[in-house]
């Protein structure tokens, strides 16, 4: 196949998985960024994301929170999302109770994500949006249970537990 890194969202919608997965791969590289050694995580990945792309170029930045080990807050994320004092409770409830999770499928996270907020009576929204910003630093991504079971539950764990230090320190 011959590569093309300007190809429209409309054929990107219509690749094989694995024909999309070797296009981006070359990109990844010049981008610096390790290309999955797990092929079939990684076509979930190209697959999550796929929708939000309109060219090839695009996987790379949307990509970033899943192959990057460390996740960059959007200032506007922090702004909209993470101003509430009493957050980081919340998020360090959910990261203990994700942690003891099982099986960590889409429908049990949501279950406990849901869990925890009707636990802590915050609005299971807040609770998303903080965890799509701690797993992603961005205020939009893929469906946030798609992420989190893509991620992984130690990996999950870890961002929230980074994001709950993140909000006991001073933030200018």
């Amino acid at each position: 196949m011959l590569f093309r890194s300007w190809l429209n969202g409309q054929y990107i919608a219509r690749m094989e998985i694995a024909d999309l997965a070797a296009a981006v791969a070359p990109l990844f590289a010049d981008a610096g960024l390790a290309v999955p050694s797990d092929d079939e995580w990684f076509q979930k990945l190209l697959g999550l994301l796929r929708p939000r792309a309109k060219r090839l170029t695009e996987f790379i930045d949307l990509a970033r929170p899943f192959v990057e080990d460390a996740v960059q807050y959007e200032p506007d994320a922090v702004k909209k999302h993470l101003a509430d004092p009493g957050l980081g409770a919340h998020v360090e409830a959910l990261a203990a109770a994700l942690r003891a999770t099982d099986p960590f499928t889409e429908s049990v996270v949501e279950e406990t994500l849901r869990r925890i907020a009707g636990e802590r009576q915050v609005k299971a929204g807040a609770l998303i949006h903080a965890t799509r910003v701690a797993v992603t630093g961005r205020t939009a991504s893929p469906g946030i249970f798609e992420v989190l079971v893509l991620l992984g539950r130690d990996r999950t764990v870890r961002r929230l537990e980074r994001l709950v230090e993140f909000l006991s320190g001073p933030r200018s």
